[in-house]
């Protein structure tokens, strides 16, 4: 989640989100985070203490409630990170952040199916960030053997930032205009095209600068697909190595990255097509949105639809050299 100079993951933003939400009506909320996540193995030193004393690992998630006594339990963003064991008596709801499945499957090694009709079978209530969602998980639904007697068994909630906006600041006339891209880089999330075609474009006319934050996680094992994107990361990076205008960037605390993105013109998130990006909705986008940014996005996903209607931003065939160079 979002402390202070830390970075953090699309679903510790979601979960943030609810959080929020929740104790802006008075509800005070214990959170447990996995101790195992990339992140939070690599800043554990930086995670505020009383956080890190409820961290979960394997096993670990009924002694944590038996300590906490919550009135109800929400489990957020990683349906397949579901451990407890031990019968329910308080409401259980499971925010389905994104298709862990689809995503998985992505990664070279796709979780069980079973697991996941299983644990669907347990909640008193679904939640999602998209209305494409919401009828994907509909199926699983039924798998499991629910079929929902009223249409708020599995909730629609968006993803949702405070009320607080940014003001937005733009760059200076002589990095005008600024791209930016902010998260981690996975399996489905290919933006190489528009990077690539941003940064050939900077260098030819001599003019804006493109920043690049977060990478490819650094675990141990890698799959093939992991290897794909950890070399179109390279190369992204070996382009910045000779030009001024091409910054390749680590991870930054989150609210560093909110001072960036106040600071740029354009927010770049134009991935490549798969079935995963068009069921997400994308949290990255809303907050780059939040911060007064137009986003340069994909043309296939739900978003796609408000940022056409809004004008926030283009949305274009990622996949399509002439559609990228117009907008760009």
């Amino acid at each position: 989640m979002p402390f202070g100079n830390l970075p953090t993951s699309g679903g510790g933003l979601r979960f943030w989100q609810i959080k929020c939400g929740l104790e802006s009506h008075g509800v005070e909320v214990i959170s447990s985070m996995p101790s195992f996540t990339y992140l939070t193995e690599k800043h554990y030193a930086e995670i505020p203490r009383e956080q890190r004393e409820l961290l979960w690992n394997w096993g670990q998630q009924d002694s944590i409630l038996a300590q906490t006594k919550p009135d109800a339990v929400i489990f957020a963003s990683n349906w397949d990170h579901f451990n407890l064991t031990r019968p329910l008596s308080i409401p259980l709801i499971i925010d389905l952040h994104g298709s862990r499945l689809i995503e998985t499957t992505m990664w070279g090694n796709p979780v069980d199916t079973d697991h996941k009709v299983t644990i669907l079978s347990k909640a008193d209530c679904l939640l999602t960030a998209g209305t494409r969602q919401r009828l994907y998980f509909y199926g699983w639904l039924v798998q499991a053997g629910r079929v929902p007697s009223s249409e708020h068994f599995i909730r629609y909630i968006p993803i949702s930032l405070g009320p607080d906006m940014p003001e937005h600041a733009s760059s200076d006339m002589e990095a005008y205009p600024q791209f930016v891209s902010g998260g981690g880089w996975f399996p489905w999330q290919n933006q190489s095209k528009a990077i690539f075609n941003i940064c050939k474009t900077i260098e030819s006319n001599q003019r804006g600068r493109i920043q690049i934050y977060g990478t490819p996680h650094e675990t141990p094992t890698i799959s093939v697909e992991e290897r794909e994107i950890r070399n179109i990361y390279q190369q992204i990076k070996t382009l910045s190595e000779s030009s001024a205008r091409i910054s390749v960037n680590g991870y930054v605390g989150r609210d560093q990255l909110i001072e960036i993105y106040r600071h740029a013109d354009v927010a770049v998130e134009a991935m490549t097509y798969n079935l995963e990006r068009e069921l997400a909705f994308t949290t990255r986008t809303i907050e780059y949105l939040w911060c007064g940014l137009p986003v340069l996005y994909n043309d296939y996903s739900e978003i796609s639809d408000h940022i056409r209607e809004y004008d926030a931003g283009w949305a274009v065939n990622p996949e399509s050299q002439q559609s990228l160079s117009a907008a760009i």
